[in-house]
């Protein structure tokens, strides 16, 4: 019975302020309908992450360290479900009302391939800097005031 109660020992109160923000974020995207695809999960994502983990050497594993584990670090599983979610919910009506606006989703695709193309075969272009030639340039914000 003292294993089951063993976190409440950990509980801190800007874990506890984290929960009633998670649980606002919930209750906004729930009962408001207030952009419910996006305040949900950071709802649950932020009570998830305030959970009070166990003390070291208990060998007791935290829920998001195995939630990360298991769906992003080994499989990388959530990332895809998340975007195949996204890509569900996708309304295509008015893209099936006016076959016009195609032309901004193909213009979209454009300005994010053209630029990764582009830096693509520059790499495979440009040679690599001599020691002689590189030299270190500092932003201004970091660079010395005289």
């Amino acid at each position: 019975m003292g294993q089951l109660f063993q976190n409440f020992t950990n509980i801190t109160l800007p874990g506890v302020i984290m929960w009633c923000i998670g649980g606002l974020l919930i209750y906004l995207a729930i009962a408001k309908k207030m952009e419910p695809a996006l305040l949900l999960p950071m709802g649950f994502g932020a009570i998830l992450m305030n959970l009070p983990i166990a003390e070291e050497g208990t060998g007791v594993q935290a829920v998001i360290d195995f939630l990360f584990l298991i769906g992003i670090d080994s499989h990388e599983l959530f990332p895809l479900l998340l975007f195949i979610g996204i890509g569900a919910m996708i309304d295509f009506e008015p893209l099936l009302t006016n076959p016009k606006l195609m032309l901004f989703g193909a213009a979209a695709q454009f300005g994010i391939f053209l630029p990764q193309a582009c830096s693509v075969s520059s790499l495979k272009t440009r040679r690599p800097l001599q020691s002689s030639e590189r030299q270190t340039v500092l932003p201004p914000f970091m660079s010395p005031a005289y």
